[in-house]
């Protein structure tokens, strides 16, 4: 059995709302920005994750399963459908993300990999993980491992 991970990214336009700033002048505009929370002056992306296994003989490919990653877990950022955690020493911009939604798995019927799932799975493939989230992508030095 061989372990296949496909991954997307969407970048940082993901409002589905037409542009509040479109009409705006630029005294308006330069204003409009300078109010904006830390936060958004970070690039935000859609991340989406689809983990299946293909059964083939042909693989020689074999996965131990009784070892497990030596991980901090208190230094990981923990995705949830309700309440995503953050390591305690992250900075605000972090924790305003957390408020706008950064971390929180989105719900996967939508997603652009959605049909591509379900067509792997009516082929044979073994879904294992399907999951999608948003997050503000940082510099690599301010930037957190998100657990899985």
């Amino acid at each position: 059995m061989r372990l296949i991970l496909i991954m997307l990214l969407l970048g940082s336009g993901l409002s589905a709302t037409a542009n509040p700033y479109a009409e705006m002048s630029a005294p308006e505009l330069r204003r409009a920005i300078a109010a904006q929370a830390d936060v958004f002056s970070e690039n935000w992306y859609q991340i989406e994750l689809i983990a299946f296994a293909r059964s083939s003989s042909l693989s020689g490919e074999y996965w131990r399963l009784d070892q497990q990653p030596d991980l901090n877990r208190s230094a990981l950022i923990q995705l949830d459908d309700e309440l995503p955690s953050v390591p305690e020493h992250t900075d605000d911009i972090d924790r305003e993300a957390l408020q706008e939604g950064a971390w929180k798995l989105l719900d996967t019927d939508s997603l652009p990999l959605a049909d591509m799932a379900e067509k792997m799975q009516r082929s044979g493939d073994r879904i294992l993980l399907h999951q999608s989230w948003r997050q503000p992508i940082r510099e690599r030095s301010r930037a957190f491992s998100v657990l899985i």
